[in-house]
């Protein structure tokens, strides 16, 4: 009998531990399934203020974008490195801004410099949207009218003829996929305000950053690099220096020696499953977009920006050429078979080889600045680049132009 009690002691007590197991198993799944719950009410509520503050911004450029020129003037000037500028602009009637897409551009109209003509120019954003100022960071070329100009005549106080934000080369917010942030030189412009976006909306986005320049003396923005990428939980930074002096560390200040090459790039990356945005002189983005292609990465996986004309090329490929193709340029009374020179035409480019008058010529001669904006009588055209501006209905840019057939503009 006392064996039976013995047993039957022994049978409640595994009973009672087997239901304590279960208790504390259930507990703890329950506690590890509030766990979840509560992250992913938090994610949730992150992306919730995420789109908040993106509809905001939407709404403000959609209140406060203007049309035409608007005065600005400018706060501040700093010099960033050798040969590059920042200017700090505010709005000189006082009113707000509205945001922009990081990576586009300003418009600005510069007053006659030595010719019976203003000029336009393109310069791109440097710095995240949501502030109260815009910043461009421009580097003074060698013979270029306007950056020559910003450099030794515009200082703090000095108001400028500035057009809204512009320019369909800009980071895709909305998404998380992984980037490929590519640039050289002066390039890192736009690619700067995309980082400085992603830092205040997207932390945990995978970014993988290279950049190339010379060497410390040429490094733009240099210390906006380390913040904005201060914090980011995937940043992947990789900084090339050309020409490195004694003065530049490596490892601290720059990551290799020698240029940005897509075999370097292709060294690093797990994978080509990565949406590309590249920006800067014409060669690092012809050969950087010719060797995406050839690695198999989609056409729009391959983002890239152009300023120039030289900058343009290998966009688009464009139909081969009819024999029978010809422009006409109606109000000048020209007409003129399409034989183009150079892997740089236009249509931009003829009318400027021919005296044509009546298309202004002043602007950026990449489809970004809408300055040489032409009606078409008749006719088809196609483009080498997509435009980094509105365009009306029944007009063209003809600086990122050609003709298919015969082209009859109002020019």
């Amino acid at each position: 009998m006392e064996n039976i009690v013995h047993y039957l002691a022994l049978a409640l007590a595994a009973l009672l531990v087997v239901r304590m197991i279960v208790m504390v198993a259930g507990a703890i799944q329950r506690f590890s399934h509030s766990k979840r719950v509560i992250a992913l009410e938090a994610e949730t509520f992150a992306h919730r203020l995420v789109l908040t503050k993106k509809e905001q911004q939407r709404r403000t450029a959609s209140e406060n974008k203007w049309n035409g020129n608007r005065k600005f003037s400018v706060s501040k000037v700093v010099e960033e490195c050798s040969l590059v500028k920042s200017f700090y602009l505010k709005p000189h009637d006082r009113k707000s801004i509205p945001g922009f897409k990081p990576g586009q551009f300003l418009t600005f109209q510069i007053p006659n410099l030595g010719s019976d003509t203003r000029v336009n120019r393109c310069y791109s954003l440097s710095d995240g949207p949501g502030g109260d100022t815009y910043r461009v960071t421009i580097k003074r070329v060698p013979d270029g009218l306007v950056s020559n100009w910003f450099h030794d005549q515009v200082d703090e106080g000095t108001i400028l003829d500035v057009k809204a934000p512009a320019g369909g080369f800009y980071l895709d917010t909305l998404k998380a996929s992984p980037i490929v942030l590519v640039a050289g030189g002066v390039g890192i412009t736009p690619l700067m305000s995309m980082l400085a976006e992603i830092k205040a909306t997207q932390p945990n986005r995978e970014v993988w950053f290279f950049y190339g320049v010379r060497n410390r003396s040429e490094h733009i923005l240099a210390e906006a690099i380390d913040t904005s990428s201060n914090g980011l939980t995937h940043f992947h930074r990789h900084i090339c220096y050309s020409k490195p002096t004694e003065k530049c560390s490596k490892g601290d200040v720059y990551d290799h020696e020698g240029r940005v090459t897509l075999d370097l790039i292709k060294k690093h990356l797990p994978s080509n499953n990565y949406v590309f945005y590249i920006c800067g002189p014409s060669k690092l983005m012809s050969d950087m977009v010719e060797g995406l292609r050839d690695w198999g990465v989609p056409e729009k996986d391959i983002q890239r920006e152009a300023f120039g004309p030289a900058s343009v090329t290998g966009a688009n490929k464009p139909s081969p050429i009819d024999e029978n193709t010809k422009v006409e340029f109606k109000r000048s009374g020209k007409i003129f078979d399409w034989k183009p020179e150079g892997k740089d035409a236009s249509i931009l480019q003829l009318a400027c080889q021919n005296q044509i008058k009546n298309i202004d010529a002043t602007g950026c001669h990449a489809g970004n600045c809408g300055t040489c904006q032409t009606a078409i009588q008749s006719g088809e055209f196609e483009y080498v680049r997509e435009p980094g501006c509105q365009v009306e209905t029944g007009s063209f840019l003809p600086c990122i132009a050609v003709p298919k057939g015969h082209l009859k503009i109002d020019a």
